[in-house]
């Protein structure tokens, strides 16, 4: 894992180095157009105030026109300007031609084109020289045996060595390498913070087995008994303490007579006699209970 770290970083730090050669030669590395370091215009003509008229991205308007003092004039032949092109932030040489709509200041010089606001300088006519006054003559450098002057860059040398369509192949496959060796870093990195919050973080304890489970007999619901039936009294119910309840009635009479039971008169009808002993219980107006003391 430490080698292909290694690795990794050495080939993106290689074309990091070489992407930083080429946009010093002025070209960018992935789309191949010239860099502009600025906003501001590379170049000022000579005689161009760009502070007196400042360099527009629009239309003039009446009140600008009015502002800087400025006409309309229609040009009655073609004229050679330099005109500003906002894309690439340069002035560029232009031919005006005859009918052209352009603002001019006081003294008659071309300041704006007046369908874009266009800033444009008019490039004068050099006054013609006598054959006494023409300059030195100029001899062209040596050059070496590689067609180059000495001291020429070796990469202006290939950019005209090579064709235009093979550079912009290069420059497209090398913004692929950059890309794909950047995922390679970013992969390498994760790794290793990986690895390394591996190593730190000690593994979790293995989980502890279930308990076991007692095995308990299903527990059977227990049927209430059935409630109580006597022949004389009829049907009753079980009380708190298994007492049979029956009733009520409206007169009853109980005889206690010792070794023969307790005699139970119900409402003039004399019902049984029971061993057990058995009470009377009120039952408000309904009259009154039988109750019936069962043993266990």
């Amino acid at each position: 894992m430490r080698r292909l770290f290694v690795v990794i970083s050495f080939l993106f730090f290689l074309a990091v180095g070489f992407t930083v050669d080429v946009s010093a030669q002025g070209f960018s590395p992935v789309t191949g157009q010239p860099i502009v370091a600025s906003q501001t215009p590379r170049a000022v003509p000579q005689g161009a105030d760009l502070v007196k008229y400042p360099i527009k991205d629009h239309r003039l308007s009446v009140a600008e026109i009015a502002k800087y003092e400025l006409h309309p004039v229609v040009l009655k032949a073609d004229v050679v300007v330099l005109n500003f092109v906002a894309k690439n932030r340069a002035f560029r040489l232009d031919t005006l031609k005859a009918g052209t709509l352009a603002l001019a200041d006081e003294n008659g010089n071309l300041v704006y084109k007046e369908d874009c606001g266009n800033r444009i300088v008019e490039v004068k006519e050099c006054p013609k020289c006598s054959p006494t006054q023409a300059g030195p003559t100029v001899t062209p450098p040596p050059t070496g045996g590689n067609g180059l002057a000495p001291g020429s860059d070796l990469m202006s040398f290939l950019r005209r060595l090579v064709p235009s369509w093979m550079r912009e192949l290069l420059k497209f496959l090398l913004g692929l390498i950059l890309a794909a060796l950047l995922l390679l870093l970013l992969v390498g990195i994760a790794r290793a913070i990986r690895d390394y919050w591996n190593a730190s973080v000690p593994a979790p304890a293995p989980p502890l087995p279930p308990a076991p489970v007692p095995l308990v007999a299903p527990i059977r619901p227990v049927a209430p008994p059935p409630p109580p039936v006597h022949p004389g009294l009829g049907a009753g119910q079980r009380g708190v303490n298994n007492d049979l309840w029956f009733g009520p009635f409206q007169t009853v009479t109980i005889t206690d007579r010792q070794q023969d039971g307790f005699h139970v008169n119900v409402d003039g009808r004399n019902v049984a006699t029971f061993l057990q002993p058995v009470r009377v219980e009120n039952a408000g107006e309904r009259g009154s209970w039988v109750v019936v003391t069962e043993h266990n």
